[in-house]
């Protein structure tokens, strides 16, 4: 099947980088958490060292390219944005048991381009988050149906 889902790189913010540069940490950008394994043959304790981007780093510049085919890909979009609601309520990477990996989305905006007159669209609705987006569910399946679909030919 076609590729549908595009998720690219995300850059660290310049401010929370700069900050990140001022800190004394033991590798550039990233902080070293010691924790403790207990052998559970032993009982002894194993220390070991596990990298981590420190809480509070901001990213920038998050693009996720959701390609939709077919009128029924609507649906599949949806379920993308509640993936990225499922996201921020549990955690991203590794270590998420040990506090590691909270995320939130802010600031997002959704695009529409078609392809066959590159026509691009700004969905009207300002979302300062993915529940913003879910609460307006309805309003972003008939805004990206009408651009993409309607009087169109059924294609985009």
């Amino acid at each position: 099947a076609p590729t549908r889902l595009v998720v690219r790189d995300v850059f660290m913010h310049p401010e929370s980088a700069e900050e990140l540069e001022r800190l004394d940490t033991e590798l550039p950008y990233t902080e070293v958490k010691w924790e403790a394994a207990i052998d559970r043959v032993t009982s002894a304790a194993v220390p070991r060292q596990i990298e981590r981007v420190p809480a509070g780093t901001l990213f920038q510049g998050m693009e996720i390219t959701f390609n939709l085919y077919y009128p029924e890909d609507v649906e599949r979009l949806l379920t993308v944005v509640e993936a990225m609601q499922l996201l921020e309520e549990d955690y991203l990477g590794g270590m998420g048991s040990r506090g590691s990996g909270k995320i939130a989305f802010q600031n997002l905006a959704v695009r529409s381009r078609r392809v066959r007159d590159l026509a691009e669209e700004t969905w009207p609705q300002k979302a300062t988050s993915v529940a913003d987006i879910l609460k307006h569910r309805e309003d972003l399946a008939r805004w990206v149906r009408r651009f993409l679909f309607e009087d169109r030919g059924g294609s985009p």
